[in-house]
């Protein structure tokens, strides 16, 4: 058995295949078998077969089958390196080192030497990490000294135990002592100290009068700091290392060595803004918070949240900068986006932070917060209504503004699916919130006019029209008419169609293609549907006199005047067939069982009938 063999065995045998799994599905024992719903494929009954003896799974749906590292790869889209790395660090199991080719050397006078590059560069950073846990250990040490009582008291005052003191390695960097003599003395070179940051190009120390917490990877080495100011005259109030060969602030969270090791299917990582947030989480149990450092949020973030779990949870404080940073990171997210992944957004009260609210509310006030998390679509659709100032009353120009933004964000999506789904729920959206103001506004016109049937888009032709059909679906092909020249509003209607009943085979066929289906155009719309055979369906709906009959379906309408005249269509003909449904159905209950609550129903649906024969 091969080094590598033996290494990925190892693992295997330390971390049971359920528990790489458990946090993208749900598990059910059927005898001796472990099933799950294949998180390949969609699916309604279980095909996903786990086999922790063998280390292995197969969906008998689809086919896809493999172990530990072919999931992480083909369902998180990890290398089989990433895969191999994070699982090792998991299961506790040393990788083998590297064995690079030796490379050649030529000395001054000719003579030839070889030396392993590769192993100077990873002594060097040996020599690094040695520094920054010198220096850690200085920090904290000064922490306890008779010099640091007034932080000790801050801290005290932010009920901070001392437990978690010493779990994030909480420092002070004192103002008149040099953490550069002090690492000098210890052999460090001047070189080396400015290159890891801890002292600047004039020999200084970086950090001076503050409180120090220590920044570590993956693997809990330290490689930067982020120190506090003590004074409100020192600024600025948080500063962290700089860039160094260690640190790259755009790939690292803070407490991410201790968060991801308690991240599982029930507890997705909690993003958060500062280091004392994660500290009072982490304190209150909620032991898989992380905040950024200082910088915006980077799609290496992202990733890296997503290859611990598909939803995690950003909680920035409730002021108007910690709304506009969740707006922010909400719009960075679509291009990322991709089925089985998604975020999540917390919003706390104004004023509050997870470290006030925490030690005002508690843990179960704010466990009830992530339960009330926002989705994507949500806190980028308010997002926009905030920072263009949109009300329900705004101008098409407005409207418009709105609309490009959203569909922008839109067009970033790659996966073809999400797409559409996303498209459609932002014009639900986007008709919801404006037409609350249009019914109302509607509904005070009936109250002056008396008709509450038809709006103006409605000619008195087609009224009398759909008033006389019974057997030629005219209403249905105008519905279909309308969408078939006005294509994009298709998502908008998604739900409302869907419900038409009793259509021919051809109208129920072209129905269901274009609910399946996104078209950016009429022609596109076209050129796609004869391709699926809906030739003669097409040209029944081009024979209709739309001018006379529904102007409003015809190419060229305005999206809104197609819509209205589409919805009092529905409406006018749909809902009353729906009504006398009811009614059938209602008799009928009434001659099984006459009860005062079915008696009730009946006088409501008489209500409704004889208010629709008297309009």
């Amino acid at each position: 058995m091969s080094e590598l063999s033996n290494v990925t065995e190892q693992i295997k045998n330390r971390i049971m295949l359920t528990d790489v799994l458990s946090p993208f599905m749900q598990f059910q024992r059927r005898g001796g078998r472990i099933v799950a719903l294949c998180p390949f494929h969609k699916e309604k009954s279980p095909s996903f077969n786990i086999d922790n003896v063998k280390g292995t799974y197969h969906c008998f749906g689809c086919g896809q089958h493999g172990d530990h590292f072919s999931f992480l790869s083909d369902h998180q889209g990890m290398t089989f390196g990433e895969a191999l790395t994070h699982l090792a660090e998991r299961a506790g199991v040393q990788l083998p080192e590297k064995k690079p080719r030796p490379m050649i050397h030529i000395s001054d006078d000719g003579e030839y030497s070889e030396f392993d590059a590769q192993q100077d560069k990873d002594s060097q950073r040996d020599k690094w990490f040695t520094l920054m846990e010198q220096a850690a250990a200085w920090y904290e040490e000064k922490l306890l000294t008779p010099a640091a009582q007034g932080v000790r008291d801050y801290l005290a005052s932010r009920s901070l135990p001392s437990e978690m003191i010493q779990k994030f390695r909480i420092g002070f960097a004192p103002a008149h002592e040099s953490l550069g003599d002090a690492l000098t003395k210890l052999g460090a070179s001047q070189p080396d100290l400015i290159t890891v940051g801890l002292v600047t190009e004039n020999g200084t120390d970086r950090f001076k009068g503050r409180l120090m917490f220590p920044i570590c990877d993956a693997k809990g080495r330290v490689i930067a700091f982020g120190g506090r100011a003590l004074s409100k005259d020192q600024m600025p109030k948080y500063l962290n290392s700089s860039e160094t060969p260690l640190f790259h602030k755009s790939s690292v969270l803070y407490a991410q060595h201790h968060a991801f090791k308690a991240v599982t299917r029930e507890n997705s990582p909690l993003v958060v803004e500062g280091y004392m947030d994660v500290i009072t989480l982490h304190q209150f149990g909620f032991e898989t918070a992380v905040a950024p450092l200082g910088t915006a949020f980077s799609d290496d973030h992202i990733k890296r949240l997503w290859q611990r779990h598909p939803s995690p949870i950003f909680c920035f404080d409730g002021d108007e900068a910690g709304k506009k940073a969740a707006f922010r990171v909400a719009q960075r997210i679509f291009p990322l986006l991709k089925p089985h992944f998604f975020v999540q957004f917390c919003f706390l009260p104004n004023g509050e932070d997870p470290d006030t609210y925490l030690k005002s509310y508690g843990r179960h006030d704010f466990s009830n917060l992530l339960q009330q998390s926002s989705s994507l679509a949500n806190t980028v659709w308010f997002g926009y209504l905030k920072k263009l100032s949109i009300t329900e009353k705004a101008t098409p120009e407005e409207k418009t503004v709105l609309k490009k933004a959203l569909m922008q964000h839109v067009s970033e999506i790659n996966d073809s699916d999400l797409k559409q789904f996303f498209q459609r729920d932002f014009n639900d959206k986007f008709y919801n919130y404006f037409n609350t103001f249009m019914k109302q506004t509607k509904n005070a016109t009936i109250k002056s006019t008396g008709n509450s049937n038809f709006s103006p888009i409605l000619t008195s032709e087609i009224v009398q029209t759909l008033k006389k059909v019974k057997k030629n679906h005219l209403p249905a092909k105008i519905l279909l008419a309308t969408l078939k020249n006005n294509p994009t509003l298709v998502t908008r209607v998604y739900e409302t169609m869907v419900n038409i009943e009793g259509l021919p085979d051809d109208l129920a066929l072209f129905r269901d293609y274009l609910c399946e289906q996104t078209f950016d155009s009429v022609e596109n719309l076209k050129e796609e549907a004869i391709k699926k055979g809906f030739t003669d369906t097409l040209s029944s709906l081009d024979e209709l006199d739309l001018k006379a009959i529904a102007p409003f379906a015809m190419i060229g309408t305005e999206s809104e005047i197609a819509f209205q005249g589409w919805m009092d269509v529905w409406n006018q003909h749909y809902m009353k067939l729906r009504v006398q449904n009811e009614t059938t159905m209602m008799k009928a209950r009434l001659k099984s069982s006459l009860n005062e609550k079915s008696w009730e129903q009946w006088q409501q649906i008489k209500t409704v009938l004889n208010h629709d024969t008297q309009n």
